[in-house]
């Protein structure tokens, strides 16, 4: 799923860590309307339902930020054309 999309580099890696995603979460840099934003993904599910239930087990905080179910093959359009980094934060 795709948690939010931010111009800070350094507030993607706070989401990731303040709330523990571990490995579980990566985030990567893309091209939004002419500059750099950083896109925060998390987890990998087997079907949309997981997902979902993942999805509705967030923390309010991140919620409010409206992230939603993305497939794979999605964010992997969005790694294609600019062949960025793909980043995982150790605990």
């Amino acid at each position: 799923m795709q948690l939010t999309t931010t111009p800070d580099e350094q507030a993607a890696i706070d989401l990731i860590r303040q709330n523990n995603f571990g490995a579980g979460a990566a985030y990567f840099r893309r091209s939004l309307n002419g500059r750099s934003a950083y896109t925060v993904i998390y987890g990998v599910f087997e079907s949309r339902d997981p997902a979902q239930n993942a999805l509705a087990a967030l923390p309010p905080g991140i919620r409010k930020s409206k992230p939603w179910v993305r497939r794979f093959s999605e964010v992997q359009a969005l790694l294609q054309p600019q062949k960025p980094v793909l980043t995982t934060l150790d605990r």
